[in-house]
């Protein structure tokens, strides 16, 4: 029996999106504390922080799907679509976290 392609793209999208969340992370936090010396940096800042939000969530999400769709695939071993898509559902909910942050820290400044 052959490894599914898919569960293989899928473990592939969750690492790699881990590793680019990990940089865009790194990048906002250097960002943020050269900010004061040099202004212009602010947009870099803005888009790191932007993509840290908004990437994330719907890559993991196809991450997931294809890991699902690898696991009813016949004659494939089915290690790689269960990491894939466990790796992918677990990434997937960390990065809804920084969106309920906000929104519990916007509570109280909604009037």
């Amino acid at each position: 029996m052959k490894h599914s392609k898919l569960g293989i793209t899928s473990c592939v999208i969750a690492v790699a999106m881990f590793l680019i969340m990990a940089l865009l992370i790194g990048a906002s936090y250097f960002v943020s504390n050269v900010t004061a010396d040099h202004p212009q940096i602010g947009a870099v800042w803005i888009v790191t922080d932007v993509s840290a939000l908004f990437l994330p969530i719907p890559v993991h999400f196809i991450g997931l799907i294809l890991g699902v769709v690898g696991l009813f695939l016949r004659n494939r071993r089915k290690l790689f679509p269960i990491i894939g898509a466990l790796l992918n559902l677990v990434l997937g909910i960390g990065s809804v976290w920084p969106w309920l942050y906000l929104m519990w820290h916007m509570l109280g400044r909604v009037q």
